[in-house]
């Protein structure tokens, strides 16, 4: 038996039933009041055995480049970041390329209805100018790699990369999964991840708290904490993100060679904690309002549990 599969092992044994596709909130608030560090432990434990599984099936295959999708606030970034550092720790060697960094210019960017930016959109992204990226790296050559200044809405700078034979690449982003971005290049030299929230969490027989919720809770918390936006903004735009997942991200959830499951079975506990006084202020507005219905089913826990390098304090405030 592999030690991947002995750990996981011992995590349901430490868990018990509570470990499952849908996680039981009332059991989740009975072992946050009774053993805190070891609900979090073990949750940290299984995301990071996830990150370990990927980076040794990548690291001994022969693929080149790594492919990491998966909607708004899913854990892309920071899983993709740990992810490299685990091909370290195994001996190997990878760098991590975020696809925003291939955004046409903002005056380029497809437009919503309402005269928006439609930055969910598929052709938000240079199509040619990425394939040209992924041809050099895949043969050995000089490849151009872009930065792109959001303050700005254009491409700054572009720094010359030669990917070393045995250096890995993965490559991160919304439409990291679609076919247009690979059609013509060999399928042998992608390795394809979706990352994605894929748990609910139940009361009885009731889903409480669907994943895409647990995103949005996410994604209002780093909003609202980290860049100042406001609850209201954050809802509005969130509206137009669902519908762009829909179009162009959910559809090809199929392709991924491994689903990464985010979800951390206490998180819903410290967003009632941190989260919950936030949007007290717009209980009129439906999307907060049913937020705040599921609270009615969590307990409340404290960050300090929360590990310094654990994905979830990408979304809390810094000074937990």
């Amino acid at each position: 038996m592999s030690t991947f599969k002995q750990q996981q092992l011992e995590i349901i044994k430490n868990l018990g039933d509570v470990l499952s596709f849908s996680y039981d909130i009332q059991r989740v608030n009975r072992l946050a009041k009774t053993k805190p560090k070891i609900l979090v432990q073990n949750a940290e434990k299984f995301y990071a055995w996830q990150i370990e599984e990927i980076a040794q099936t990548f690291l001994a295959g022969k693929q080149k480049i790594m492919f990491v999708a998966g909607p708004s606030s899913a854990g892309k970034t920071t899983s993709s970041i740990n992810i490299a550092r685990a091909i370290k720790k195994l001996g190997g060697t990878a760098r991590v390329v975020s696809m925003d960094d291939f955004f046409v210019d903002k005056v380029k960017t497809p437009l919503l209805p309402d005269g928006s930016y439609d930055f969910e959109n598929v052709n938000a992204i240079d199509l040619p100018y990425f394939k040209k990226f992924l041809k050099d790296v895949l043969a050995g050559e000089v490849a151009n790699q872009p930065f792109y200044d959001f303050i700005l809405g254009k491409r700054t700078m572009i720094t010359p990369i030669k990917v070393e034979k045995d250096e890995k690449i993965i490559i991160e982003g919304l439409h990291a999964l679609n076919p247009l971005f690979m059609k013509g290049l060999p399928r042998q030299s992608f390795f394809k991840v979706y990352v994605s929230v894929a748990s609910n969490f139940t009361d009885g027989d009731s889903v409480v708290i669907d994943a895409r919720e647990i995103r949005f809770m996410r994604r209002l918390l780093r909003d609202y904490y980290k860049r100042g936006t406001s609850v209201l903004s954050t809802v509005e735009l969130w509206r137009k993100v669902c519908q762009g997942e829909a179009k162009f991200i959910l559809p090809y959830r199929a392709e991924a060679d491994y689903i990464l499951n985010t979800t951390h079975l206490y998180e819903p506990l410290l967003y009632d904690k941190y989260l919950r006084p936030v949007l007290m202020e717009n209980q009129q507005i439906k999307e907060i309002k049913a937020i705040l219905e599921s609270f009615k089913h969590t307990g409340a826990m404290e960050a300090k549990f929360v590990p310094k390098n654990s994905l979830i304090r990408e979304f809390l405030p810094n000074d937990l």
